[in-house]
């Protein structure tokens, strides 16, 4: 009896180790796969510009492919974005929304609009023609669509249009019941991205509504004209109460819809957004902000990201957003304002430098 429990437990130990032994085995392999993938996610590709197409005086888009045909392109979620490297003394780095979906990329779409005094999108205009290569870190970001989303009521301002493009790719491959509006405000039809394909969705496919409005339309101009409200986002839907609203446009236009969306009975857990335009700052007041050794005068820029550029100082950014939390930076003394609500969730004491603006002398440092 005595020899048998004394195997019994042998047996139990050496199972309970076999255990012990093949789960640390899937632990470490869980650990290094996600290993290489936060180095996959940081280690640049290669890609080269075949196709651009210009539309209107400021916006084109071009496609990307790897310059190696045997090189897989990471695929992305609907409404993700791809980071460009631009070459300088010190290189800059810039999101821009991926403007088509498809499961298995072979190319990337961008969509870019040059700002005039920007540091990059200029750049870009003249030098990512056919033929030129740039480097660009692997497709990321939260934006993105939610396959449970049943009616979807999307909203692209101007160059904004690009992660909507990228989502209604995604529907059209797998609509499975599912509804979209998609509503496209710009100044003048020729900056209306792939306008006539969207025309033939519409008239193809019953889940698509296609909704284009100009606030500077030309002669023979027969569809919607000036701004968008609510009331317009709300038209479609059989319960627009149910129904989720992207939106990507500059900030005033962004906010000032879900508002009056919210205030119409829209939960707002049920507004997603996106921004691409930058900060907005209403306060022009000078405030002195130390950094490092120096002392430097804020006066009025957007956001205090835009400063340290005015000041060419050294600091990341990608997103310029509140997204990719590349700018943040210590606030040792003072008081600061949102000038757009930040995505990332910051150690204590910490802010995103493209989301903030002074409202007292500053004292700030690296964080870190």
């Amino acid at each position: 009896m005595l020899a048998t429990l004394l195997l019994a437990a042998s047996a139990l130990a050496l199972i309970v180790v076999a255990w012990l032994f093949f789960d640390g085995l899937v632990a470490n392999a869980q650990h290094r796969r996600a290993a290489q993938k936060r180095r996959l996610a940081t280690q640049p590709i290669s890609l080269r510009v075949v196709a651009r197409q210009e539309h209107g005086d400021e916006l084109f888009t071009v496609e990307l492919e790897p310059l190696s045909r045997r090189t897989r392109l990471p695929a992305y979620l609907p409404g993700q974005a791809l980071t460009l490297v631009i070459p300088a003394a010190r290189p800059l780095k810039r999101r821009y929304s991926l403007a088509a979906w498809t499961p298995r990329p072979r190319a990337y779409r961008l969509g870019i609009r040059r700002e005039a005094g920007g540091a990059a999108s200029p750049w870009l205009h003249t030098h990512l023609r056919v033929g030129a290569v740039i480097q660009a870190l692997p497709p990321a970001g939260r934006f993105v669509l939610d396959p449970a989303h049943r009616d979807i009521v999307l909203l692209g301002g101007g160059i904004g249009i690009t992660p909507m493009a990228a989502i209604a790719d995604a529907v059209a491959v797998r609509p499975n019941g599912r509804r979209v509006w998609l509503h496209y405000a710009a100044r003048r039809e020729s900056e209306l991205i792939d306008h006539t394909r969207y025309r033939a969705l519409d008239a193809e496919h019953a889940w698509f509504h296609y909704r284009p409005i100009l606030s500077r339309p030309g002669e023979g101009w027969a569809d919607a004209t000036g701004r968008l409200d609510a009331a317009r986002l709300m038209d479609g839907p059989s319960d627009p109460r149910a129904a989720h609203y992207y939106f990507c446009a500059r900030e005033e236009m962004m906010h000032a819809l879900m508002d009056a969306l919210a205030g119409l009975g829209v939960p707002r857990e049920q507004l997603h957004w996106e921004s691409f335009g930058g900060a907005q700052n209403d306060d022009q007041s000078s405030y002195a902000v130390e950094f490092g050794e120096h002392v430097y005068e804020f006066a009025g820029q957007p956001s205090l990201l835009a400063a340290f550029e005015d000041w060419q100082l050294p600091i990341d950014a990608e997103c310029r957003a509140g997204e990719c939390g590349a700018c943040r930076v210590r606030l040792v003394a003072g008081e600061v304002a949102d000038c757009q609500a930040s995505h990332c969730e910051l150690p204590p004491g910490e802010i995103l430098a493209c989301c903030k603006v002074p409202r007292s002398p500053l004292k700030l440092a690296r964080a870190g």
